[in-house]
C-alpha cells in the first residue's frame, strides 16, 4: 500500500475513508476548529462530503463564499504546504484552487525558501502509453515563478508503487495515536495509561541520550526481551512471515501476537498471516471457522472470514493467472518452467486442494530476498503466496 502522511481532496464520496480506514477525517473547515489535527494520518476534505450534504461546496455561490468563510482551513492548507511533500493527482496547474495556494505560499516566503519548494510540489501528468519521467519546472503564479517537479506516467500505479517502497516506521494510526498521547502529555502534564514517559534529571543533556515512550507496552516492561530482543510490541510483518515459513516465535506467544500485534502489522488491505496464530490460539474451530465467542479485533476476524478471497486477482490478471496456469502441469512444473514472476502471480490463484504445501513452503523459503529485492511487485505477491500457504497450512486442523 501507499505510505502517505495524509490526504486533501475536493471529491465529495467516501473512498478515501474505505481505503485509509484508520486516517481521521476533517469536512471543512468546522471540524477542525474544535479538535486537534496532528499532521499525520488525516483526510481534509475541504469541499465537504457526500455524507453531510451541507458541507459541500456546488455552486458559484458556494465557491465565492469558500475563501471568506475559511481562514483556519487556508492558513491549515498552507502550513501542510510548507511542512511537507505534496503530489498533486488529477489537478491541473490551471487549478484555480492549486494556484491559489501556491501563490499564497510564494507571497510569504523569501528567494531562498522557495527553491527549496522544488522538491516539496510535484505534479503528476497522466499520459497513458507515455515513458516514466521526473523533470524540474516552474510554476508561474504572477511576479513570481515557484520551482516545482513534473512527473509523468503512464497510469497512477506507477506513482503508488513507488509511495509504496517508502519506509515508515510506524504504522500511520500508531504514530498519530503516539502524537496524540505526546500532545496531551504536554498539554496536561498527566501522562495516560497508554504512554509511560521516564524522567529525566533538569541537568541532563538531552543530546547525549534516547528518549523511549512506550505506546500499550507496560505489562512487557520488567519482562525479559524476548523473541529476538524485541517484545512483543517490536513485532514487524516479517517477522510473522518468518515465524511461519520457519516458526521461529513461541507458541505461547500467538494470543497476544492476535490481539496486540495483528492489527498494527496486518491492518484491513495489508496482506498478513493470521490463521497459524488464531489457529495456536485455539480461536478456530476444526474446519477453520471462529468460534462464536471468539474475542479477536475486527481487522484480524475479517481477515479469517475473508480466507484467501483478497490474496486472489481480479479481472485481467485472473485471467492472465489462469492461461499460465493451463500450460502446467501441477505447482512444481509451474516452478520448475514458468518465469518467478508468473509463478508468484499464479500461486494464489491456484485451487487448495491442486497444491503440495511442502513444494509451495520451499519454493517460498528459496525466495525469501524478494523481500528486500527492492522489486514491488514481486515482493507484494510473494507476500500474497506465504498468506495463502498459511491458509493451507494452518487454517483447518491437522488430521490425526
Amino acid at each position: 500500500m501507499a505510505v502517505v502522511e495524509g490526504i486533501i481532496t475536493t471529491n465529495y464520496d467516501t473512498a478515501l475513508e474505505y481505503v485509509f480506514p484508520d486516517f481521521t477525517t476533517y469536512v471543512g473547515q468546522d471540524q477542525l476548529l474544535f479538535k486537534d489535527p496532528f499532521g499525520v494520518a488525516e483526510i481534509y476534505k475541504i469541499h465537504g462530503s457526500a455524507i453531510d450534504p451541507e458541507s459541500l461546496v456546488l455552486t458559484a455561490a458556494d465557491y465565492d463564499k469558500f475563501d471568506e468563510r475559511n481562514p483556519y482551513l487556508a492558513a491549515k492548507l498552507l502550513s501542510i504546504f510548507v511542512e511537507h511533500p505534496i503530489i498533486f493527482l488529477g489537478y491541473s496547474m490551471s487549478d484555480d484552487n492549486v494556484r491559489q495556494i501556491v501563490t499564497s505560499i510564494a507571497s510569504v516566503l523569501t528567494a531562498d525558501n522557495l527553491d527549496r519548494l522544488a522538491d516539496r510540489l510535484i505534479f503528476v501528468n497522466w499520459r497513458p502509453g507515455a515513458e516514466a519521467t521526473l523533470a524540474f519546472g516552474n510554476f508561474d503564479v504572477g511576479s513570481t515563478v515557484v520551482p516545482v517537479r513534473y512527473a509523468t506516467v503512464p497510469d497512477y500505479l506507477t506513482v503508488f508503487r513507488v509511495l509504496s517502497q517508502l519506509k515508515r516506521r510506524f504504522p500511520a494510526r500508531v504514530l498519530r495515536h503516539l502524537r496524540e498521547e505526546v500532545y496531551e502529555l504536554v498539554r496536561t502534564s498527566e501522562p495516560s495509561a497508554t504512554v509511560m514517559v521516564a524522567d529525566l534529571e533538569s541537568d541532563t543533556d538531552i543530546s547525549e541520550i534516547d528518549v523511549v515512550i512506550g505506546v500499550g507496552v507496560q505489562k512487557r516492561l520488567g519482562e525479559s526481551d524476548r523473541i529476538s530482543g524485541k517484545g512483543l510490541i517490536g513485532l514487524k510483518r516479517r517477522d510473522l512471515l518468518d515465524d511461519v515459513l520457519h516458526s521461529t516465535l513461541d507458541p505461547a506467544d500467538y494470543l497476544e501476537i492476535v490481539r496486540e500485534v495483528l492489527p498494527i502489522v496486518g491492518p484491513p488491505r495489508t496482506h498478513a498471516p493470521v490463521f497459524k496464530y488464531l489457529r495456536g490460539a485455539g480461536f478456530l474451530t476444526a474446519e477453520g471457522n471462529l468460534h462464536d465467542d471468539a474475542d479477536v479485533p475486527k481487522s484480524v476476524r475479517a481477515k479469517a472470514r475473508l480466507g484467501i478471497g483478497p490474496l486472489r486477482n481480479k479481472g485481467y490478471f485472473a485471467e492472465r493467472a489462469a492461461r499460465i496456469r493451463a500450460k502446467h502441469s501441477d505447482l512444481a512444473a509451474l516452478i520448475t518452467d514458468a518465469r518467478l514472476t508468473d509463478t508468484l502471480l499464479v500461486i494464489p490463484n491456484l485451487e487448495p486442494d491442486d497444491v503440495d504445501i511442502d513444494v509451495l513452503r520451499n519454493f517460498l523459503v528459496e525466495h525469501w530476498d524478494l523481500l528486500d529485492e527492492g522489486k514491488v511487485t514481486d515482493a507484494t505477491q510473494w507476500v500474497k503466496c506465504v498468506c495463502f500457504y498459511d491458509f493451507l497450512a494452518n487454517r483447518t486442523a491437522p488430521t490425526a
